[in-house]
């Protein structure tokens, strides 16, 4: 099975959803280690392509993909597609692009200007660090729908306060 995770960008909150179903972060990531996940925060000539971020504990292929405001679309259309070639290989997208609530767009834009991409990534991975806990909620119930566990992940998308 391929594990798909979109956002704007693949590189902001799909890619920290899809680093702590790999083990990579901690329930309470903090912005430090999220700055140093590779790609993040780097839209520029990667937008629209799918990036192979790992492989999960059950073998599944886990990738991020860029799909600007079109995630219903991809999803919708990304499921037509496996049929119409009838591809066998279950695909799975999970959508993030809520999270990102416009930092996609200031980081793509800021990483163009002198000075200022360590800025836009900053404030993007603080966004994201503060944000965390409802993110990976989010992973839980959308693994959960697909009937996916993983040991080493809470995943009961109890939300405790």
């Amino acid at each position: 099975m391929k594990l798909v995770f979109v956002d704007q960008t693949g590189c902001l909150a799909a890619l920290v959803a899809a680093n702590y179903l790999l083990g990579r972060l901690s329930p309470e990531a903090r912005r430090s280690e999220i700055i140093k996940l590779p790609s993040f925060a780097e839209p520029i000539d990667q937008d629209n392509k799918l990036r192979l971020i790992g492989l999960d504990e059950n073998g599944n292929s886990v990738y991020t993909l860029g799909v600007g405001a079109e995630a219903a679309l991809i999803k919708t259309s990304s499921r037509d597609l496996l049929q119409i070639f009838q591809i066998k290989e279950k695909v799975c997208l999970l959508d993030f692009s809520r999270f990102n609530k416009g930092w996609h767009i200031l980081v793509g834009k800021w990483t163009i200007l002198p000075g200022l991409p360590g800025l836009a990534r900053n404030m993007a991975a603080a966004h994201l660090e503060a944000n965390s806990r409802h993110l990976f909620l989010e992973l839980a119930v959308q693994l959960r729908e697909m009937g996916l566990e993983y040991s080493y992940l809470d995943l009961s998308g109890d939300d405790q306060g």
